[in-house]
């Protein structure tokens, strides 16, 4: 385990430098023995593709006391993934007046029913939440699926896009600038709205994409607007 104090408040651990849903997992479980110890001055945690953020307030606590804490903790009972598995059912239509570049992938001989096929066949893991709030960090597509960032990117990308950069993809909870390969959209309101965060999934869970027509799409949204749309979430032992 190594820990780093990267500003006058922050802090990070490392456990292993490799991006791989194991080592997330035994951050995401490391943090979850931190959070019972009501650090007072830890302002808020984080989890990256292959770091643990501790945020804090240097007029409170010192990073020695919280480094001297956190070794006192044996890493090695932290190895073990959480017990539950969480998977968010997120709606998409991958029509061509969402999919803003699915002629990128119609260059390379794939169809619409292909890509449609080959974006929802498994269940992706988050592996951190940002740039946006309630941007999910996905990867692992179908290596079909690699497409490199667009060299210029959009001034403006619709709110609920779903994109896809390098093996990686997730969807814009807002509206954005941004360089990701747009394939679909969700009709979904995720993120920041009416100054409260709604965020479903949290770094840990796993998001399972559900083609859906545009007349789905419609109907969803219309529910969303009112209120009514639940979510769907599944919950199961691992």
């Amino acid at each position: 385990m190594k820990i780093e104090e990267v500003s006058e408040d922050t802090m990070t651990i490392t456990f292993d430098y490799a991006v791989s849903e194991e080592n997330c997992k035994r951050l995401i479980t490391f943090l979850e023995s931190l959070r019972p110890l009501k650090f007072e001055g830890i302002t808020d945690y984080s989890v990256s593709y292959t770091k643990l953020m501790i945020y804090y307030d240097p007029m409170i606590i010192e990073s020695s006391d919280i480094e001297e804490a956190i070794r006192k903790i044996n890493a090695d009972e932290y190895q073990t993934p959480l017990k539950k598995k969480r998977i968010i059912e997120i709606p998409v239509c991958y029509d061509d007046e969402f999919g803003l570049d699915l002629n990128r992938y119609y260059e390379e001989g794939l169809t619409i029913e292909q890509i449609q096929t080959l974006h929802t066949e498994r269940e992706y893991y988050v592996y951190m939440i940002g740039f946006l709030p309630g941007f999910p960090y996905l990867n692992g597509v179908n290596d079909k699926l690699k497409m490199p960032r667009k060299e210029t990117p959009r001034t403006r990308i619709p709110k609920g896009s779903v994109g896809i950069a390098g093996s990686q993809t997730g969807f814009y909870p807002t509206s954005s600038p941004g360089g990701w390969n747009i394939i679909g959209r969700t009709p979904l309101n995720i993120g920041i709205e009416d100054n409260t965060l709604n965020v479903p999934y949290r770094a840990g869970d796993y998001i399972k994409f559900k083609p859906i027509n545009s007349a789905t799409f419609d109907e969803i949204e219309k529910q969303v607007n009112q209120g009514t749309f639940n979510i769907n979430i599944e919950e199961r032992g691992v």
